[in-house]
């Protein structure tokens, strides 16, 4: 005869030390956790899915703004700042910041993103 099996009050397959609601068997580690109704049902500390415990979800439509789109990553999310250039779209916005000429102008903000002597300093764009 082994050991005796660890409870599970409610039943959910969860054992009550590693579950973090232990009278209700809706709320257990793996449990589906939907974004927006309130309740941290999958024990992760949010509300919706967020590996990452940066405060944002992963598991909400991929066009809402507050998407995570990287929870293995805290540092990225929507609102984070995005490093231009490389390669990684830091504020899940479905873009890496880039500056193709090297200007310190972004290239969504620039008028001539290809050329380095007009950016959005140069008001009049004659290159000074």
């Amino acid at each position: 005869m082994g050991p005796p099996a660890a409870p599970d009050t409610d039943n959910d397959g969860v054992n009550d030390a590693q579950d973090c609601a232990p009278n209700d068997p809706d709320v257990h580690v793996g449990a589906p956790d939907p974004f927006g109704d309130g309740r941290d049902t999958d024990c992760d500390g949010f509300d919706g899915v967020d590996r990452d415990g940066d405060g944002y979800p992963s598991n909400v439509d991929a066009l809402d703004p507050l998407r995570d789109c990287d929870d293995t990553d805290p540092a990225i999310h929507p609102g984070a700042e995005d490093e231009p250039g490389n390669g990684v779209d830091e504020d899940c916005d479905g873009n890496d910041v880039q500056d193709t000429d090297g200007d310190g102008t972004f290239d969504h903000e620039d008028c001539e993103p290809e050329n380095p002597a007009v950016h959005d300093e140069d008001e009049d764009e004659d290159g000074a």
